[in-house]
């Protein structure tokens, strides 16, 4: 007769620096149920002995007990990813201590939640090894496993390059087959979780696990460039398996940064798309501290970030929002639980480089009568460049193949008229491509464009290769779908082309903002204020620092147009 075990009662942790371990009894058969004994250390300790499990928690509802061994047992609901993970991790012969966050923190208690994430990056930094556990084995992953472990013993060899180094190994070139295998490993969910970024990068010693098998996480990295640095996968190795923090001076600058790099990345808890992120913020991460709070809403929470970042960096900030929000929170707050492809937007400067009298600092307005003050509003500076006054299909992408297809055909049909210039009016507004009719009538399209600028403008500004022939390789095929999926291009006044998002419409006015990197869309708002549909509106000649050096100059395209006060809400 089988007796039905209580639920484990948590008792408090007691000093600041106590974490609970999981000790994981061991058992020759593999298909036994899971018994573990819960486990106090400090990490003030000189070695605390564990090791750290990175995973994907994987379906909630989905969920199995393992046995807590204590006074008497009980049990702990942990779901079927987390469960693999500690049946894998089981040993025939000896129990292994591991910290396991669904195990060894309160879920249920927000206020030790929170303590514990503020003592994530030490609790991963401590451990003597960390198993990033990406799920059971399949046959692909039977193939990668099997070359890393062959890989694996033989010695790495740095070359120096300018800037940096490549990592050779004494092995051949990935084959295709172990090409697609590694591909279909990348599609995991691990690789596109948030929490992962902190987990791999404050690990000292992290190593990689399909089921029972593992390897170095080197050897991984290494085996995705071809051992000589070369990438040999055709999308783009994602972000979690080359972790490194922007070498900025700010941690503000670092947080942005990876904001914004980050934003594929998924969360169960949209607040973890900006609290995980702390252990990239170097010997500022402590700063913070204060944000990590499970119980503050997630509005409140952006809010706070929005604010000490337009404190720190500027206007530049507002860059971060391409697409309007529905959140109860000011239209100038990022709702970073959103993904919306931000990646080459960003400039490189510090804001040790800026000061408020080269940038015009936002500030915030104290003003407004108090129906208005909901919300803090923020008060910029800014001169118009026109109302929006047409307007382009929304062009809606779906996955990589599709919208290379979707957008080879814009390029195609673009060819006469890059080749013939009487044929322009009569063909630019076609159903295959999602240019309003007076795009070509801008006074800034009056000369002739070629197949190079063409693309630069598809792509905002992100094509950096000077040759022609080089204009539609497999970079700026992502550039152009990151750059125009879920938006429109459109006519602002008589004078500018742009791409706005898809919420656009007619009469939203199109502003650059001094301290900006792109131009913003404004729609007016009651009590003379404007709320903000885009901070991310790229224009035509206007991006990035260029952007900052014609607000600095008597440009053509400035002449006659005075700074005027916006009041965002």
């Amino acid at each position: 007769m089988t007796t039905s075990l209580g639920s484990y009662k948590y008792f408090p942790l007691g000093s600041d620096d106590t974490i609970r371990v999981v000790e994981i009894a061991p058992s020759p058969d593999p298909d036994a149920p899971i018994e573990c004994t819960l486990l106090l250390r400090r990490l003030s300790e000189d070695e605390p002995e564990y090791e750290a499990l990175s995973y994907t928690w994987g379906d909630a509802a989905d969920r199995v007990s393992i046995t807590v061994t204590a006074a008497s047992c009980a049990s702990i609901m942990v779901t079927m990813n987390c469960f693999n993970a500690l049946r894998s991790l089981r040993t025939p012969d000896k129990a292994r201590t591991m910290w396991v966050d669904a195990i060894c923190i309160n879920q249920d208690d927000l206020s030790e939640r929170s303590a514990q994430v503020r003592m994530m990056f030490d609790i991963f930094f401590r451990a003597s090894r960390t198993m990033v556990y990406l799920g059971e084995e399949t046959t692909e992953s039977e193939i990668v496993f099997n070359e890393l472990i062959e890989a694996a013993p033989l010695p790495r060899n740095f070359k120096a390059l300018s800037g940096g180094h490549v990592v050779h190994r004494a092995r051949p070139r990935p084959n295709s087959e172990l090409a697609l295998a590694l591909e279909a490993l990348l599609r995991r969910p691990w690789f596109q979780r948030v929490w992962v970024l902190q987990e791999v990068y404050a690990s000292e010693r992290p190593w990689v696990m399909c089921g029972p098998r593992a390897a170095p996480w080197d050897t991984f990295q290494d085996f995705t460039l071809g051992y000589t640095g070369t990438k040999i996968t055709r999308d783009e190795l994602p972000f979690s398996v080359f972790v490194y923090g922007p070498a900025y001076t700010s941690p503000w600058d670092r947080l942005f940064k990876l904001l914004a790099n980050t934003q594929p990345s998924l969360a169960t808890d949209p607040r973890d798309k900006v609290l995980a992120l702390k252990a990239f913020l170097g010997q500022g991460r402590d700063q913070l501290d204060p944000f990590i709070d499970y119980s503050m809403p997630v509005e409140d929470l952006y809010q706070k970030v929005a604010e000490k970042l337009l404190q720190c960096l500027g206007s530049r900030v507002l860059s971060a929002i391409r697409h309007p929000h529905n959140r109860t929170m000011p239209s100038w707050a990022p709702d970073w639980s959103r993904y919306y492809p931000l990646r080459g937007l960003f400039p490189f400067y510090d804001s040790s480089d800026l000061c408020p009298s080269s940038v015009g600092w936002p500030q915030w307005d104290s003003t407004l009568p108090p129906s208005t003050s909901v919300f803090r509003t923020l008060e910029l500076q800014g001169r118009l460049l026109g109302p929006i006054t047409e307007l382009g299909d929304t062009v809606s992408l779906g996955n990589y193949d599709d919208a290379k297809r979707r957008l080879y055909n814009i390029i195609e049909h673009l060819g006469p008229i890059l080749d013939d210039q009487d044929s322009k009016d009569s063909t630019i507004c076609t159903p295959r491509l999602p240019f309003p009719a007076g795009f070509l009538a801008a006074r800034s399209v009056a000369q002739y464009w070629s197949p190079f600028r063409w693309t630069k403008f598809l792509t905002r500004c992100f094509l950096v290769f000077d040759k022609e022939e080089s204009c539609m390789d497999y970079e700026n095929w992502t550039a152009m779908y990151q750059s125009l999926d879920h938006c429109r291009v459109v006519v602002i006044g008589d004078e500018f082309v742009g791409i706005a998002p898809e919420q656009a419409v007619m009469s939203d006015l199109v502003y650059t903002i001094k301290g900006g990197t792109q131009a913003c869309i404004l729609r007016p708002a009651p009590n003379n204020m404007f709320r903000l549909i885009s901070g991310d509106c790229y224009v035509e000649h206007m991006d990035g620092m260029q952007l900052d050096s014609m607000l600095d100059e008597e440009d053509k395209y400035f002449e006659g147009r005075e700074f005027e006060k916006l009041i965002i809400c």
